[in-house]
């Protein structure tokens, strides 16, 4: 079980519930209308990024935030139809079932790869993730880094 809160930060180590690292993130320069971090490996090897897109429609804050990760490109989005908001997730057959601020399973090819229950804080979302499958770690972690972000 690994417990992760993302808040507003320039560097985040992620590690499991026996201290051992598992993966970091770093914020990296980039354009004035993105937000971006490098996403660094156990081993200190780059594996990735997370990148914020801003988009405005009138008043509204659409962010688009793009994944690359161990050959996986993910993204995922805020939209409007109909004046409601919802999210979209597209790339590598990624996909989340459930309710996002309570709780929920992140899937890959319909196959569950972690289940995430979300416990609300000051301090922003607190995710308690079971990971089921070890192989898509990182990735699951990224994507709840990119969900914290998005909200």
């Amino acid at each position: 079980m690994i417990k992760v809160n993302f808040k507003e930060f320039n560097e985040l180590n992620v590690t499991d519930e026996n201290g051992k690292g598992i993966i970091s993130f770093k914020k990296s320069k980039a354009l004035p209308t993105r937000e971006r971090y490098l996403v660094i490996n156990a081993n200190d090897e780059r594996i990735g990024s997370i990148e914020k897109i801003r988009y405005n429609f009138g008043l509204v804050n659409l962010p688009e935030i793009d994944i690359k990760i161990n050959n996986d490109k993910i993204k995922i989005k805020k939209d409007m139809q109909e004046l409601k908001e919802f999210y979209e997730i597209t790339g590598s057959e990624f996909s989340i079932d459930g309710k996002w601020r309570e709780q929920f399973n992140i899937s890959k090819n319909k196959k569950v790869l972690a289940t995430v229950n979300v416990q609300n804080e000051e301090m922003g979302p607190t995710y308690l993730v079971d990971v089921i499958d070890k192989s898509n770690e990182e990735q699951v972690i990224c994507i709840l880094f990119a969900l914290s972000w998005i909200m």
